[in-house]
């Protein structure tokens, strides 16, 4: 039982981690395309590509039992009861 906490407790920071490396890769996607070094055609195709990785991590996470991410906290990181943190 141990085992399988300390192994949904580390899936758990590496799916946090996940996250928070898409959102590093949309925000240097946005300047890329601010800096107009790629197209509205690149931008949106690597959107859609981060779209699917973000829908596979949340299906991943909600997976996990709720202690592996912390006592009241839902695996998108918002409150329970509340909406997803964006």
């Amino acid at each position: 039982m141990i085992a399988a906490a300390v192994s949904a407790t580390v899936i758990a920071a590496r799916d946090a981690l996940e996250s928070k490396l898409l959102d590093v890769k949309r925000g240097a996607l946005n300047d890329l395309r601010n800096q107009a070094r790629i197209d509205d055609s690149v931008l949106r195709r690597v959107q859609r590509h981060l779209d699917t990785e973000e829908q596979r991590l949340s299906m991943r996470m909600s997976l996990l039992p709720m202690s592996a991410h912390g006592v009241g906290e839902r695996p998108d990181g918002a409150a329970q009861g509340g909406p997803p943190a964006p």
